[in-house]
């Protein structure tokens, strides 16, 4: 079996703002000047479709928490370990007085309060639970716009590999989408979805059974069982795969899956994107595997684990990249009047790579636009969205389209309805 491994190093490494830095800087930051197009349109779009996210977000008590561990943190911030940070100054309370009042800090705000207080409590565990289910909602909610926009390059070493089979540490759907959507792969974390989601937020124990079990929701483990995720690769059936990891630091959150995955491997090939990146998979293996074992994986005579530079992502052809900029700047209200007339006066729409949902909102700016182009553009353009939405007619947007066709265009352009 050809197994690819993927963790969130491969949607950065395709442009995809999919980090939790990202999260909590499009999401709650107020000054938007600093955003690019894809962060502008992302932060748009999700206030345009929840007003209040924004100040749900703000009030969470789990985001406050990591805005502040963040700027300690050098604007980084990792939020499997802070959740556990927190969890372990929590449990002590019972068993170590001493340590749970130097670390009392930690659970405040900026302005001194506790974050997680509820019914005379200092840190209530079941207003902790109920917050982090608030919070992996709405990094659900984010990611799952996120899936929608295009992205601007791919990477041979992923295509000459050919995998058979995926391992996604991620909640995205990259893969599935970019490069191969008919492949057997498991999301060992869950994945985003629309209405709902199987994403897993925690960290994998607190060394105690006891404290384990009190603090059940928080662990991945609880969490993957408890979101029905299962792993359809039976790795214990295979013993000589070959194995490619991309985007994942080899964590000891994820120390089982990761130990599986290399001692059920003959060859492992760890893609690294930096000196300091490689770096950082060296440690994190010898804290896995302890100095022996890793001696034995990586500098024996029959070692099997190597390391490769991650290559020079090929982009897409310039027009492609720039019809996806513009397009991003449509979509997230950043284009002016006359950069949305080129785009569909050029009919640049023609090359475009999106999503279902992002072909309606281009069809309602179209429509917004039409008043502007002559007649017999509006109805070739009309004629190539109904060509594009044409596959999409069960979604309920359909015929209120239709509608404004038909309005807009009137004798200029007679529709075709497909039964």
């Amino acid at each position: 079996m050809k197994l690819l491994v993927i963790g969130n190093g491969f949607d950065l490494a395709h442009g995809l703002k999919t980090s939790y830095s990202d999260f909590l800087n499009i999401c709650i930051g107020e000054d938007l000047t600093n955003l690019n197009e894809q962060e502008k349109y992302i932060s748009n779009f999700i206030h345009s479709k929840d007003t209040t996210f924004r100040k749900k977000m703000q009030a969470n008590p789990w985001v406050r928490f990591f805005v502040k561990r963040k700027k300690i943190g050098k604007n980084w911030v990792d939020f499997e370990k802070e959740i556990k940070r927190v969890c372990e100054i929590v449990s002590s309370e019972k068993e170590d007085i001493n340590f749970f009042n130097a670390n009392l800090n930690i659970l405040m705000d900026n302005r001194g309060d506790y974050l997680f207080t509820k019914n005379g409590h200092i840190a209530d565990i079941d207003f902790m639970k109920v917050k982090l289910k608030e919070l992996i909602e709405m990094l659900n909610f984010y990611l799952y716009q996120l899936e929608n926009l295009p992205i601007e390059c791919y990477y041979l070493q992923i295509m000459s590999f050919a995998p058979t089979h995926i391992i996604n540490f991620n909640y995205t759907s990259t893969f599935l989408k970019y490069y191969r959507s008919n492949i057997n792969i498991d999301f060992v974390h869950g994945k985003t979805g629309k209405d709902t989601n199987s994403i897993v937020l925690g960290f994998d124990t607190l060394n105690s059974q006891e404290k384990d079990v009190e603090f059940a929701e928080f662990l991945k483990y609880f969490q993957m069982v408890n979101n029905d995720i299962e792993m359809n690769v039976h790795l214990n059936n295979f013993d000589d795969n070959q194995t490619i990891i991309f985007g994942h630091s080899l964590d000891k959150n994820d120390e089982d899956i990761i130990k599986n995955i290399i001692d059920k491997s003959s060859k492992i090939t760890l893609i690294y994107h930096s000196d300091g990146h490689k770096i950082q998979m060296i440690k994190n293996l010898i804290d896995i595997y302890g100095k022996l074992k890793f001696n034995e994986l990586c500098l024996s005579i029959n070692k099997k684990i190597y390391f490769e530079k991650q290559g020079i992502p090929i982009e897409f052809n310039t027009k492609v990249k720039e019809i996806n900029e513009l397009f991003l700047k449509i979509v997230g209200r950043g284009a002016t009047k006359e950069e949305k007339i080129k785009f569909f006066k050029e009919k640049k729409y023609i090359d475009l790579k999106t999503s279902e949902e992002n072909w309606f909102i281009l069809a309602f700016y179209f429509l917004e636009t039409a008043k502007e182009l002559p007649g017999h553009l509006i109805k070739e353009i009309g004629s190539d969205f109904l060509k594009k939405l044409e596959p999409f007619q069960s979604n309920p947007m359909y015929e209120n389209i239709i509608n404004k066709f038909e309005n807009i265009v009137n004798r200029n352009f007679v529709i075709k309805r497909s039964h």
